[in-house]
């Protein structure tokens, strides 16, 4: 059991330190400033996005383009941290969840399956977060005990020699 803690340490750091890059690079890029990146972004999947999906995109995302764009890098920031801190960990791979959701929509489920890495991913943010990843090596274990409501939230178990006797 030990062994796969420290696999899954690992495997979420790694997931970390991806989403740190792809978050400073769109910081560098100027999406935190700017609606223009994410809008050359999406523009080119609108006609492959899901159908139920290509409203929200042509009447949400778009007109509201500079929003849009500072809550994806703040959330890829947010999933990056999350993950190589190992802090809350399940609230950050649940985050992760919606922001690779989203991408897959954009892109259409179809034409992610041809080579496309966002499969791959979302099905990873829901082992990290599943799988409690930040309790070896993280933060989530020393805040579960010592904050036991953010227990949920870590994936911190009760321990047996802390339950009371009556």
């Amino acid at each position: 059991m030990a062994a796969a803690g420290y696999g899954l340490a690992l495997f979420r750091i790694a997931y970390g330190l991806y989403m740190l890059n792809e978050a400073r690079r769109k910081t560098a890029d100027g999406w935190l400033t700017s609606g223009t990146r994410l809008a050359e972004a999406v523009q080119p999947h609108l006609a492959s996005a899901e159908a139920l999906y290509r409203p929200f995109l042509t009447d949400v995302v778009l007109p509201n383009a500079a929003t849009c764009s500072l809550l994806v890098v703040i959330g890829e920031w947010a999933v990056a941290l999350s993950l190589i801190l190992g802090l809350l960990t399940r609230l950050g791979s649940a985050l992760g969840v919606v922001l690779l959701a989203n991408y897959l929509l954009m892109k259409g489920v179809a034409s992610a399956l041809n080579g496309d890495d966002t499969w791959l991913f979302l099905v990873g943010f829901l082992g990290l977060g599943l799988g409690a990843a930040g309790l070896v090596w993280g933060l989530d274990g020393p805040l579960a005990r010592v904050a036991p409501v953010a227990r949920p939230l870590t994936g911190g178990a009760r321990r047996p020699d802390t339950a009371s006797v009556d």
